[in-house]
């Protein structure tokens, strides 16, 4: 049987299999084919050799799709695979549904005010609220009160002790902590989750013994240098915004438009993203090319982050102003970001995210896992892992270094608002100087070249 068009050198043995199946579907057929047809093609490749098979001949005939009708028809078969291989994504677990399993883990009598705050915080979230309404925490607050919670009643209980906080209850479970090797922060962190939670299930409980232990080892923790601040394995900023545009154009140069080439070009712009935008890993997850993170005309892109996804307090979050407001003028980073929505993104889902998984369909990834891509790609290629806190004090360490007034803008470039870390009160305006200040400095002498928007 001739294979018209989709013949092949027999030599080539498992191309010229996927060759015959697609002619023995299409019979003579001599146009390229859209990615409605792949799809009724791999349904029936699927269907007359099982799953496992299709895939295999599917995965072998892109090579030559690409020979015979270009990127666009190999394109339409990379995401006619993409559709058919990956699950649909479930009803997406929340951070909410994180902090009630937090909380479901204490005892009966402790879950009932904390269930009825974070009902009441959940209702409130993205809302304008009454002064005087309740305590309102944010769900990862009320995660980590949750499980500091369990942590407290499961040591109090191996001592025989009452859960209630005591100054000698928290000052030896701290110093047992720390010979355990848990950092001042974590310590610190814990005794004030702990306090915060025994302070909804027994209001006005006499704490302040307690608190003065909580607040030394604050202390303690403040004066500290944690492993983020640190000289050893400090990694420069803008090396990690150049090290994602050498992996984008790794990623851009493959030979066939693949989902995993597309999200090798998605990890790359997390480098970069998170180099040139030094915001936290939850504010990272909320970005969006049709929301909160729009191309305007080149180079500029508006980021518009809304205060629910920013560190802010629960009652601000709704506020207009509580949100990051910024237009970044950066040319490396329009480049790629305008090569990735219009090449790589597509062949993840059909959605706008910019960090979308590629095992599940309509998921994008969560804070943490955002996390562990920056963290292996940079031990991968810098031999230091860093993490998305880290790339943020780099960024904050050389603009301090680099940037006229550094020491003052750094603060606002990182939206800091413990007092112990900048004591002014975060302003908008400096914000949005000291982003596009950095933004000058992160791309200074970048542009990508021009085979990125051929």
């Amino acid at each position: 049987m001739s294979e018209g068009p989709y013949e092949t050198d027999s030599k080539q043995g498992a191309p010229a299999d996927a060759a015959r199946a697609l002619a023995q579907w299409s019979g003579a057929a001599r146009t390229a084919l859209s990615p409605a047809d792949w799809r009724d093609f791999l349904d029936w490749l699927r269907t007359e050799r099982g799953d496992a098979a299709a895939w295999r001949l599917a995965d072998r005939l892109a090579p030559l799709v690409l020979a015979r009708w270009g990127r666009e028809t190999a394109t339409g078969l990379a995401i006619a695979l993409r559709e058919a291989r990956c699950s649909e994504a479930g009803p997406a677990r929340t951070a909410w549904d994180g902090a009630k399993t937090a909380i479901s883990g204490l005892p009966d009598d402790w879950q009932a005010p904390l269930l009825a705050v974070l009902e009441r915080s959940r209702a409130a979230e993205g809302h304008l609220v009454r002064p005087g309404s309740g305590a309102l925490l944010s769900a990862a607050t009320l995660r980590g009160v949750g499980y500091s919670l369990q942590a407290w009643h499961r040591y109090c209980a191996g001592r025989g002790s009452a859960s209630r906080p005591t100054a000698t209850g928290f000052e030896t479970w701290a110093a047992d902590m720390e010979k355990d090797g848990r950092a001042l922060r974590t310590i610190s962190g814990g005794l004030c989750d702990v306090l915060i939670g025994w302070r909804l299930i027994t209001p006005g409980d006499d704490l302040r013994a307690a608190e003065w232990v909580s607040s030394d080892w604050t202390e303690r923790a403040m004066q500290s240098a944690p492993p983020t601040k640190r000289a050893a394995g400090t990694v420069p900023a803008t090396e990690i915004f150049r090290l994602g545009l050498r992996l984008f154009e790794e990623a851009d140069a493959a030979p066939l438009p693949t989902p995993s080439a597309a999200a090798a070009a998605r990890n790359a712009l997390l480098l970069i993203v998170a180099a040139a935008l030094p915001q936290r890993a939850r504010a990272l997850s909320h970005l969006d090319s049709a929301l909160s993170f729009r191309l305007l005309e080149d180079p500029l892109i508006r980021v518009r982050l809304p205060g629910y996804a920013l560190k802010r307090r629960e009652t601000q979050k709704a506020m207009a102003r509580a949100g990051f407001h910024a237009t970044l003028e950066n040319p490396a980073l329009w480049d790629v970001v305008h090569r990735y929505l219009s090449v790589h993104r597509p062949l993840l889902d059909d959605g706008t995210g910019l960090w979308p998984s590629l095992r599940r369909r309509g998921k994008r990834l969560d804070p943490g896992r955002l996390g562990e891509i920056i963290g292996d790609l940079t031990e991968e290629h810098l031999k230091t892992r860093v993490s998305i806190h880290r790339v943020r004090d780099a960024v904050g360490t050389e603009a301090t270094e680099e940037l006229p007034q550094g020491g003052r803008i750094a603060p606002v470039l990182l939206g800091h608002r413990d007092p112990r870390t900048t004591a002014r009160h975060y302003d908008h305006s400096e914000g949005l100087a000291a982003t596009r200040a950095w933004a000058a400095v992160a791309s200074r002498g970048l542009r990508q070249r021009p085979s990125l928007l051929d």
